[in-house]
């Protein structure tokens, strides 16, 4: 179902009724929020709801067994929370993009979405990222540009041991180095 680009600013509770939908494509709308319901989309494998102003993730969104795609960029969010049930996701979820909106801290919990092989945040408020990445060990891109990461603590050295990680892109960051380097 593809309903981009429109003035929507609210997505009906009968969408849940639509169980066999498998793409759900609402970005470039005015949404604020999801509705409950759609954690009934157990077939929903792609989900995009970029460049809305959507400021919470629900945690219904973690729940989605069929999930491999999540595009939630161009939005609002300031926090992330991933809770114990996106353990259930964990294996399937393999593209998140958060990129450009307000997230200032990623949670340890990220690493619970183990197949996860593309992440992009860039341009958010982040200073550091969190050790649980070294948890996505199916991790193959990262991108973190135009955030604030700094130091040489800021990323985690735990993403470079028993991962796939071959290309993290840091560049726009205030990344200093006192003899170390990347």
């Amino acid at each position: 179902l593809n309903i981009r680009e429109n003035r929507i600013s609210e997505i009906p509770d009968t969408i849940g009724q639509w169980q066999r939908l498998k793409i759900l494509d609402v970005s470039s709308n005015r949404l604020e929020s999801l509705p409950s319901c759609i954690a009934s989309l157990r077939h929903l494998q792609k989900l995009s709801l970029s460049d809305n102003k959507i400021t919470q993730i629900p945690s219904s969104l973690w729940t989605l067994p069929q999930l491999e795609t999540l595009d939630l960029s161009k939005n609002r969010v300031v926090a992330l929370e991933i809770t114990a049930e996106a353990k259930a996701l964990g294996k399937r979820l393999q593209e998140l993009d958060l990129s450009e909106n307000k997230i200032g801290k990623l949670p340890d919990t990220l690493g619970l979405l183990q197949g996860l092989r593309t992440l992009n945040i860039d341009s958010n408020e982040l200073t550091d990222l969190p050790s649980g990445l070294g948890n996505l060990k199916e991790i193959r891109k990262i991108s973190v540009r135009n955030n604030k990461l700094q130091g040489k603590s800021c990323i985690p050295a735990s993403l470079f041991v028993d991962t796939k990680l071959f290309m993290i892109e840091l560049d726009g960051n205030p990344i200093r180095t006192e003899g170390h380097y990347y």
